[in-house]
């Protein structure tokens, strides 16, 4: 049922848009407006951006794209449920001293594939 409730925020979000065309909107703009949390908001107008149905720009404001009337159902709720973006399988240890950090995270990489923990796309490390 998540996936209903996202669909139903994303087209507020859709909404705002639409009736604010002549300016960009912030997600807590939105967020305000429509009465989507702004966690929500954020993340339902990243994967609309992602699928190229709106616009961001450099200060993370959205527009439309295009005339809303002109989007189809499907188009919206392929951005919707799109799968989110792979988390990485690691993170790189960082330090006062970098160099420390990465040879650090690269023996953990190493290790972990040798356990069978991570297996890199290469096979090897």
């Amino acid at each position: 049922m998540k996936s209903q409730l996202d669909l139903h925020h994303a087209l507020m979000c859709l909404q705002a848009l639409d009736a604010e065309r002549e300016r960009a909107l912030s997600a807590m703009d939105i967020s305000r407006r429509q009465g989507v949390p702004v966690e929500e908001c954020r993340l339902l107008l990243g994967r609309l951006s992602d699928a190229g149905l709106i616009e961001t720009d450099e200060k993370e404001r959205f527009r439309l794209g295009r005339d809303l009337s002109d989007l189809t159902a499907l188009e919206v709720v392929q951005a919707v449920t799109a799968a989110s973006p792979k988390a990485p399988r690691f993170r790189l240890w960082f330090g006062a001293d970098r160099r420390l950090g990465l040879q650090k995270t690269l023996e953990a990489v190493r290790w972990a594939e040798q356990h069978g923990v991570y297996q890199s796309e290469s096979g090897r490390v």
